[in-house]
């Protein structure tokens, strides 16, 4: 197997788990913070700006949404957008990496639910 193709399973990998750990919540949102020790904890570690990129990718999909623990309305895409950049950027901002969360969207129970697939992530059960 070349190391591409091994990278791109890895990365598939690590997107199913997110979306599974995230359906496990349900319905409560996870923090950031928090979910990227639940990926260390099952050998599948991941640095800020890395988990940023996978969660803007399941985003762009649909899958999860993203937003500030304690808001009371709705973020848009182009704010999510934001959102996920701003985290991965947040080197000393302790205060912003602890505050956003992710939830699980219908889109994304259902994928987990074999209800529906999307290229480039895999179901774990």
């Amino acid at each position: 197997m070349n190391p591409k193709t091994h990278d791109q399973i890895h990365t598939e990998r690590r997107r199913g788990w997110i979306l599974k750990m995230l359906n496990e919540a349900r319905p409560d949102p996870i923090e950031l913070a928090v979910l990227s020790n639940a990926l260390d904890a099952i050998n599948q570690p991941v640095g800020r700006r890395t988990l940023a990129k996978e969660l803007d990718y399941l985003r762009s999909l649909k899958l999860l949404r993203l937003f500030l623990l304690g808001q009371n309305e709705e973020l848009g895409e182009v704010e999510q957008a934001l959102l996920a950049q701003r985290y991965a950027a947040s080197e000393s901002d302790s205060e912003l990496r602890m505050n956003v969360c992710a939830r699980i969207t219908v889109s994304g129970i259902n994928f987990q639910d074999g209800l529906s697939d999307f290229d480039g992530i895999t179901r774990v059960e």
